[in-house]
């Protein structure tokens, strides 16, 4: 699910942890990459924590 969310989304930097995509799969699909575009703009450069995530 969220892998092929993201995938076409293809300019978006993908998780790097498996805590991270733990987090997100909990999300209904729609939801995954709206959710992991913020976490990415909060945490600026460093990769998202999974409390970002949720």
């Amino acid at each position: 699910m969220y892998i092929t969310t993201v995938h076409k989304n293809s300019d978006v930097r993908l998780p790097s942890s498996e805590y991270q995509i733990r987090s997100l799969f909990k999300l209904q699909p729609d939801e995954q990459l709206e959710i992991w575009i913020t976490a990415l703009d909060q945490s600026k450069d460093k990769p998202p924590s999974g409390k970002q995530i949720s």
